[in-house]
């Protein structure tokens, strides 16, 4: 069984990304060092979310003090 999210302190996580191409509701299927989309076939490397997720992270609490 493949398990997309999991529940933890009543909120839901997402284990695996959603496809960047596709939008919301098709996650990415693991694949090593990868992330792959079943619904478009493109593939991510996973440094690429890592770096995603770290200029959101600057962003937002670039925005939280202002």
């Amino acid at each position: 069984m493949i398990v997309h999210y999991i529940i933890k302190n009543g909120r839901v996580v997402r284990t695996n990304p959603f496809c960047p191409r596709c939008g919301e509701g098709v996650f990415m299927a693991d694949k090593g060092e990868w992330w792959s989309c079943g619904k478009c076939g493109d593939r991510y490397h996973k440094i690429y979310f890592k770096n995603q997720l770290a200029r959101q992270s600057s962003v937002s609490s670039l925005s939280k003090n202002t």
